[in-house]
């Protein structure tokens, strides 16, 4: 998932709208582990929506994010945290 606040990053980087809509996940589902609060270094879990682990994930990737100068690297940093933190909740 592309966040939509960098949508402009996005467009830079040569997504298509057609790519950010196929890489769109149900937020409703998901749920967040090891994801490593910013400031204190606790590690949090919780689910997409009003958790601190929420919260952190995305400033996370978000500042990967920025830092990305290619389409593929984008690609690799979305990838490698979605494995790495985010879950199904059904399969937690």
């Amino acid at each position: 998932m592309f966040p939509v606040s960098l949508a402009a990053k996005a467009k830079s980087l040569g997504f298509t709208a057609q790519e950010l809509k196929a890489m769109t996940v149900s937020t409703k589902d998901i749920y967040f582990t090891g994801v490593k609060h910013g400031k204190t270094g606790e590690i949090l879990e919780g689910a997409h929506h009003g958790s601190r682990a929420g919260r952190w994930f995305h400033i996370d990737l978000m500042e990967q994010l920025n830092g990305a100068t290619s389409k593929k690297e984008a690609q690799k940093i979305i990838k490698d945290m979605h494995k790495k933190h985010m879950r199904y909740k059904s399969k937690c």
